[in-house]
């Protein structure tokens, strides 16, 4: 789950080197910036450009299911507003995965009686220990 840091810093990285090359970047960035170091040591992050949004889409995915189960919890009703809390895919891998998701979180909501919810994150336990 920490991947997350790295695909953020790679798209950062090429914003950063689309603004130099459309020359919006402030002119004390630009100096700072020589085009010819900036593309020697970055530009093969552009590369991965497409691979990144995909991933990103994969984590976005992750990181929003993982919230809503925490303030949700487990419990009839949850699949749903996990759904919704969704966005919607971009590919073929993002479709893939969030019916994994879903699916997953409707398997362990399913296993509680319908009157019954559980918490989603054992941190509602781990406070009570501190």
């Amino acid at each position: 789950m920490n991947v997350a840091e790295q695909i953020r810093w790679a798209q950062s990285v090429c914003l950063l080197l689309q603004r130099h090359r459309a020359g919006v970047l402030p002119a004390s960035q630009q100096a700072e910036l020589p085009a010819d170091l900036l593309y020697e040591k970055l530009g093969w992050v552009e590369s991965l450009a497409g691979s990144l949004r995909g991933w990103s889409e994969l984590i976005d995915f992750c990181q929003k299911t993982c919230t809503s189960v925490r303030r949700w919890g487990d419990a009839s009703g949850v699949v749903g507003k996990v759904d919704k809390a969704l966005p919607s895919v971009l590919t073929e891998s993002g479709r893939q995965l969030r019916a994994q998701l879903i699916a997953f979180v409707r398997d362990e909501c399913a296993k509680l009686p319908p009157e019954c919810s559980a918490p989603g994150s054992s941190e509602v336990i781990e406070s009570l220990i501190w």
